[in-house]
């Protein structure tokens, strides 16, 4: 029929027209009876639609849209056929379905030309024109994946001209868009009756190629109303999108060298696309840069370990243009999933952080093209395989923005809308992205913290690491750890709690190393803390085995005693022996006790009463009391140490008895204010304002009570705690 076309501008003669529609009549009755077989999905309702649809048809074409609507599809074919689409010819089609329990067929997902077939794998064309690759991993009937069956042509182009009629009546009301200069919207159903309307046209059945090109090129009655135009300009503009798609593929193929990819594009029509001429040729200005670039380079040795950094990063900045990686069912490319894994240029460069970060800035605006594909999402599923409308590809700069997000912790790809192609460009390229603020605001932040380090002294670190915790969290660890040896430890120490407080994955690795590494005990203990939090519990064995080689060592006792860079080092590792609520490091603070001067020895036991919990309202947070067992372990040290005498001596001893245990006070006076704060605090006040004589006769009262009450006597030691 198109040759007849091709031939003869006059269309059909009025004597054709009877034997057209007489034997159109015959053909459709016949499609019905395919159509209704079983594994079509038809109901008696689409037949009875289909038939007044075609009677209704009948009265209201003419000969002129007739005319006039073959030759525009004559047109298109010719032009069509020369574009390199997979040769259509006596194809099956097909479509898939969504299975339904009890595996019957699902409502169709879409239809297919099949391209080829093999026994756990299918190849076919969707009416979008787009080639997708599908593994039949489950037969016919599962529920374990989506099936497909055969479907004959006019059964599909029945629910196709279903379709456009309907939406065509759904969208009347853009005539009056059209009126106000809005142009209307096309449906991508027009692309699916063109390539149907095509497959009858080698198959030889005017009659159905006739029904769609009138459904395409007029709407009642007009050929040359707004929506005719533009639905004439729209298939052109997405035909050619297709087309090109192709070309750009091969960008995805690292097997397929730029020059190749070169030609091909350089040989595609742009006659009839000039809305694709200045993507296209932008395309063919780049790559023929990118080749005679590839032919005067000189690889750089990246195995070699005393290249300079500069020469590095710039040498994996240039091989970015080589960078593959494509997730097409999720509506963008990750240059992070390229085959290579931790060997591809990308990967490599978020390796290097902040000493590629200069470089890379500088690249965000590199246009040239590299060979990691992205498409726009779709709201239906689409196979993993399938490339979709339409095929964009990354640029160098593209690529540098996403290892920025990643070297950063900052989402500047999403921002910059490359996920959902906010910034796609026509016909497969995305627009130039220039440079960031948000990239170059968050590059010049860190470097103000990093400057900010280096200035200040040790308690003004801590309020530059919370800073930079808030604003640069993936490299507050690196940057704070510079620092940590060079301020005292109790700075440390602070400075760690921020570390504790967050969840961040970088943490761990940076605790640990804190916890061997650091010359602050108050850092050590610290990060303890923050391994302990996590799950951690082979540090409470080490820091037991810390405690008790710093006991046993009496000149490296008296060294961290008398540390004036760390001189709440051991109270600390004291304080997380308690709070980590094991027994055994209560024990073996008991059983070290005596080796320790008198004010240690209080220092102690003011970190041991903390095993009974703080109420809200004391001057440190609340904290919840710790396991019984450690809770009767804190008792039985605290009630042995009533008889300890040993008192802090100080420069300024009390002139009278009364004021001695004041400036004085002992070992025993801390053990009996905590007993008595904790088991008997409406009978016994330890006042340290007290005579020395009256304290002592109290205490002894309350080693009886306790007594009493299960603690010493002939229990050993060993209390109970109800």
């Amino acid at each position: 029929m198109v040759s007849a076309m091709r031939n003869s501008t006059d269309g059909l003669e009025p004597s054709s027209s009877l034997t057209f529609r007489s034997c159109r009549l015959f053909l459709v009755s016949l499609g019905l009876l395919l159509f209704a077989l079983p594994g079509t999905a038809s109901s008696q309702e689409d037949v009875a639609e289909r038939d007044n649809a075609s009677g209704e048809s009948e009265g209201a074409e003419t000969l002129a849209p007739h005319r006039a609507a073959q030759a525009d599809l004559a047109l298109l074919i010719a032009w069509f056929d020369t574009l390199g689409f997979p040769e259509l010819g006596e194809r099956r089609i097909i479509w898939w379905h969504r299975p339904r329990a009890g595996g019957q067929l699902g409502s169709p997902r879409e239809f297919g030309i099949v391209l080829s077939e093999e026994q756990d794998e299918i190849e076919y064309l969707s009416l979008d024109l787009v080639r997708v690759r599908e593994k039949v991993e489950a037969p016919v009937g599962s529920e374990q994946s989506e099936i497909y069956t055969d479907v004959d042509l006019e059964a599909a182009s029945f629910l196709v001209l279903k379709s456009l009629r309907h939406w065509k009546k759904e969208t009347r009301h853009q005539d009056v868009n059209v009126r106000r200069r809005r142009p209307p919207t096309i449906s991508s159903t027009y692309l699916h009756a063109f390539v149907l309307a095509r497959l009858a046209d080698l198959q030889g059945n005017e009659q159905l190629t006739g029904k769609l090109a009138v459904e395409l090129f007029s709407d009642n009655g007009q050929v040359d109303s707004p929506r005719v135009l533009q639905a004439k300009r729209w298939m052109v503009d997405t035909i050619s999108a297709r087309a090109l798609e192709s070309y750009f593929v091969d960008l995805g193929d690292p097997k397929i060298s730029r020059q190749m990819v070169l030609e091909n594009i350089q040989s595609f029509d742009l006659s009839r696309t000039p809305k694709a001429a200045r993507k296209v040729n932008e395309a063919i200005e780049m790559l023929k840069k990118m080749v005679a670039e590839d032919r005067d380079h000189h690889p750089v040795d990246l195995s070699d370990p005393n290249l300079p950094t500069e020469q590095r990063v710039a040498e994996l900045i240039f091989q970015l243009r080589d960078q593959t990686g494509r997730m097409p069912e999720q509506g963008y490319a990750d240059p992070f999933s390229d085959a290579r894994g931790s060997d591809s240029p990308a990967s490599q460069l978020v390796v290097l952080g902040l000493d590629a970060v200069p470089q890379l800035i500088e690249a965000v605006s590199d246009r040239r093209l590299t060979r990691c594909l992205t498409a726009s999402p779709k709201a239906r599923k689409l196979p993993a395989s399938a490339l979709v409308d339409p095929v964009s590809v990354l640029t160098v700069g593209d690529c540098a923005v996403y290892i920025l997000s990643e070297i950063s912790g900052h989402p500047f790809h999403r921002k910059l809308g490359l996920d959902v192609n906010a910034r796609r460009g026509d016909f497969g390229l995305l627009d130039p992205l220039g440079r960031n603020a948000d990239i170059t605001n968050w590059w010049g932040n860190l470097q103000y913290h990093i400057r900010a380090l280096e200035a200040k002294d040790s308690w003004g670190l801590y309020e530059v690491a919370e800073r930079l915790i808030a604003k640069q969290p993936n490299y507050a660890s690196v940057l704070v750890e510079k620092r940590l040896n060079e301020v005292n430890g109790e700075a440390g120490f602070d400075v760690i709690s921020l570390f504790c407080a967050r969840a961040h994955p970088d943490d761990i690795p940076f605790l640990q190393r804190q916890l061997h590494s650091s010359e602050r005990l108050s850092v050590q203990a610290g990060a303890a803390y923050g391994l302990f939090q996590r799950g951690h519990e082979n540090v409470v064995q080490e820091m037991i085995n810390r405690w008790e080689s710093l006991l046993s060592e009496p000149e490296l006792l008296a060294a961290q005693l008398d540390s004036a860079d760390d001189p709440k080092g051991l109270e600390h590792l004291c304080g997380f022996l308690v709070d980590c609520d094991r027994v055994e490091a209560m024990e073996v603070i008991a059983r070290s006790l005596k080796s320790l001067p008198p004010e240690f020895r209080i220092m102690v036991l003011a970190q041991v009463q903390q095993a009974f919990g703080r109420e809200v309202g004391t001057w440190y947070a609340a904290k919840e009391p710790k396991s019984r067992p450690v809770r009767e372990a804190a008792t039985l040290l605290l009630f042995n140490s009533l008889s300890d005498r040993g008192h802090r001596e100080t420069d300024l001893p009390g002139k009278a008895e009364e004021d001695h245990l004041l400036l004085n006070p002992r070992v025993c006076d801390f053990a009996a204010r905590y007993l008595a704060g904790q088991f008997f605090p409406d009978r016994f006040e330890i006042d340290l304002g007290n005579p020395v004589s009256e304290t002592d006769l109290t205490i002894e009262k309350l080693r009886q009570a306790m007594v009493d009450s299960g603690w010493g006597g002939s229990t050993s030691g060993v209390g109970r705690l109800e």
